[in-house]
């Protein structure tokens, strides 16, 4: 372990585990010089730096209060995520260290007699952290499940004197999913092979896509596009000429019935434009639903979560059709603000 009285190098990041104290001095001052040195340091060593960073306060001793209880170490603390809010990819667990951290910037109630404490977060601080947190693994190319599981182990935090709530939790988490959902669409929208099928042809693709979309069934996907040849037919792997569209196959694999009429549990949804919308994924609703991995235990660091294809849905001027029926159906939101794909 390196305790930081001196400037960290690269060298030092790789070969041991960091362990950095802040005096009391520079908390009452607000005083980042030496940890922003050190914390460029560490993103210069790119995904060597993750977990890697140990941060303790000196000066407290005679105070029996957790660090996360003292004001002045909160608002510090607060500050610090502000301006390096990846910070937590550099953090070690080791002795709860991320989340002492985390309780930091998070109301709590202390459990007597001094048990645990249950925390309670800001949403929207969280979500900002889970943002910068995916952006600076790109940057590094670090993998996108490393961040995924980095994120969800921290909120899910129950060891140490932490609990959280498992709906709280599942709130972050959910927040979590919809950001990298983010990048998994823009990834998808940014390929140069794009055919745009306009509505009045959407049931002669869906005839033409029959066998496609029931091995999609077959296979156990929940999300796939419809891809298209050169020559306008089905996909075949022989084939490198691959096309994507706005026509999504959706499977329903919780049990419910997504056609009314015939009872099917496929929809091919149709986006009138796929075009990446920022403002939309505030309160957008995402096919497949978060719920799916809930129900049957999938991690979010599977290569099976990272392979679907998510589809926001805009229920103002997206549609679906069952294969089935062939028939136009509208999305519509529930009075509990779930989507629901209506008549």
């Amino acid at each position: 372990m390196n305790d930081v009285m001196y400037r960290v190098t690269q060298e030092d990041i790789l070969n041991k585990l960091i362990y950095f104290s802040f005096s009391k001095d520079e908390v009452v001052n607000k005083d980042y010089e030496r940890i922003n040195d050190v914390i460029e340091t560490f993103k210069k060593a790119k995904i060597m730096g993750k977990n890697n960073l140990m941060l303790a306060f000196e000066g407290y001793e005679e105070d029996i209060k957790d660090i996360y209880e003292i004001e002045e170490i909160r608002e510090y603390i607060h500050k610090l995520i502000d301006i390096h809010p990846y910070l937590f990819y550099f953090l070690s667990d080791i002795d709860n260290n991320n989340g002492l951290i985390l309780a930091c910037i998070s109301s709590f109630e202390i459990k007597e007699p001094r048990i645990g404490i249950q925390l309670t977060f800001n949403k929207e601080l969280i979500g900002k952290i889970t943002r910068d947190t995916f952006e600076y693994g790109k940057l590094i190319n670090e993998y996108p499940g490393t961040i995924l599981k980095l994120l969800t182990d921290l909120i899910g935090l129950v060891n140490g004197p932490n609990t959280i709530s498992e709906d709280v939790a599942i709130d972050c988490i959910r927040l979590a999913i919809k950001n990298k959902y983010k990048d998994l669409y823009r990834m998808y929208i940014s390929r140069e092979n794009y055919i745009h099928v306009p509505e009045e042809e959407v049931k002669d693709v869906i005839k033409n896509n029959e066998m496609f979309i029931r091995s999609v069934y077959r296979h156990g996907y929940l999300s796939v596009p419809i891809i298209f040849t050169s020559e306008f037919t089905n996909f075949s792997e022989d084939d490198p000429e691959k096309f994507y569209s706005n026509l999504f196959i959706i499977v329903d694999r919780m049990g419910n019935k997504i056609c009314p009429e015939c009872g099917g549990n496929i929809a091919v949804v149709h986006k009138k434009t796929i075009e990446f919308k920022e403002s939309l994924w505030k309160n957008i609703n995402i096919l497949p639903t978060s719920e799916f991995y809930f129900e049957n235990n999938i991690k979010f660091t599977d290569s099976f979560f990272l392979n679907q294809v998510p589809v926001p849905i805009n229920i103002e001027e997206d549609t679906w059709y069952c294969p089935n029926c062939l028939e136009k159906k509208n999305f519509t939101i529930s009075c509990s603000d779930n989507l629901i794909f209506a008549d």
